[in-house]
């Protein structure tokens, strides 16, 4: 799959630049979501795998998490649950009007909020593979 990078067993990466909505919906037609991070093992792991992308460095990385319906509550988008995990930067979320979240490298890859309409943020989208699904690249 062109444009995509192994994150765990059961999940894809995306890594091509859209806009927010147009992500949500490429993500929903191939069966994902923008990416959902429940703990600390897996943010670290996500955390690392950015750092290693040689195009991350000046990059800001789309997350599945909004608090557009209640200002102060984060969801993720893919379940419409709220985040019981967040890893905020200092300071942030610091902007009601912001109600998307991206992973910011000059942040040390922690979270901030940002505009939604944004164009320069790369998604992070997400898969669950099948367990008898094998990449092989």
């Amino acid at each position: 799959m062109a444009g995509w990078h192994l994150k765990a067993p059961a999940t894809s990466v995306l890594t091509d630049l859209h806009t927010l909505l147009k992500l949500r919906h490429y993500c929903q037609q191939h069966g994902g979501s923008l990416i959902h991070v429940d703990s600390d093992t897996e943010n670290d792991f996500i955390r690392n795998y950015l750092r290693g992308l040689s195009r991350s460095s000046g990059h800001q990385w789309w997350l599945g998490l909004t608090d557009e319906l209640v200002e102060g509550h984060w969801r993720w988008t893919d379940v419409n649950k709220p985040a019981t995990f967040l890893d905020w930067a200092p300071n942030e979320p610091n902007i009601a009007v912001e109600d998307c979240a991206a992973i910011i490298p000059l942040l040390d890859f922690h979270w901030a909020d940002v505009l939604c309409d944004r164009l320069d943020i790369i998604p992070l989208c997400e898969i669950r593979l099948s367990e008898e699904t094998v990449i092989v690249g």
